[in-house]
């Protein structure tokens, strides 16, 4: 009996061991995973930064934008006007040219140029004419998926307004996580998003 229980007692040890190293190999595999999903989003966001440097486009919208003369002509006469800036423009062609939804694009000849129009673009404010800074294609994706969800909410009867990676929607201030998408930020109880999303409907 007693080597009964001795024998068991060893087996138990030995298989308590086996499954020890087990779930110190699958850890190991679980913290090689994490480490490596992080350093691919690392490599994504310096991928995405490196782009945008590299892109010197910039986006001009707006009915306040004039439809005569080439549209290089009329970025260059735009800045000259607006903010005071020669620009120096290797390319720029039409978007849209609907009154509502008129939009340019104009590709700079240096990075420096498009900095000092950023940095300028402020003194527009108030006007019917904006300059954004040209998307790489994920941040495009993710404004096409914000402008998805502002469409519907508009045809709920909300009343909507579209920022870069965020959403206002009858008040509710929502903004685009990576992993997520739209969460809701609660300004009250100055939290990060909560678990409300942007395309639920909500009464009110």
């Amino acid at each position: 009996m007693r080597e009964e229980w001795k024998r068991r007692q060893e087996e138990w040890v030995k298989e308590k061991k086996i499954m020890e190293e087990r779930l110190n190999e699958l850890e190991t595999k679980e913290e090689q995973m994490e480490m490596m999903i992080a350093r691919m989003k690392q490599l994504e966001r310096k991928d995405d930064e490196r782009e945008r440097r590299e892109r010197r486009n910039i986006i001009m919208k707006g009915e306040g934008i004039p439809t005569e003369g080439s549209p290089k002509e009329i970025i260059k006469q735009t800045l000259r006007q607006e903010l005071q800036i020669e620009a120096d423009i290797e390319d720029a062609y039409w978007i849209k040219r609907e009154q509502s939804r008129r939009m340019l694009v104009a590709k700079l000849r240096s990075w420096q140029q498009k900095k000092e129009i950023l940095i300028k673009k402020s003194k527009m404010k108030g006007k019917k004419l904006y300059i954004d800074n040209d998307l790489t294609k994920k941040e495009r994706d993710v404004q096409k998926e914000i402008t998805g969800i502002a469409r519907t909410k508009r045809e709920q009867g909300w009343e909507v307004k579209i920022g870069y990676k965020k959403l206002i929607a009858n008040g509710k201030t929502f903004i685009w996580e990576q992993e997520e998408g739209m969460k809701e930020i609660n300004f009250r109880n100055k939290q990060r998003p909560t678990q409300t999303k942007a395309g639920e409907t909500r009464n009110g």
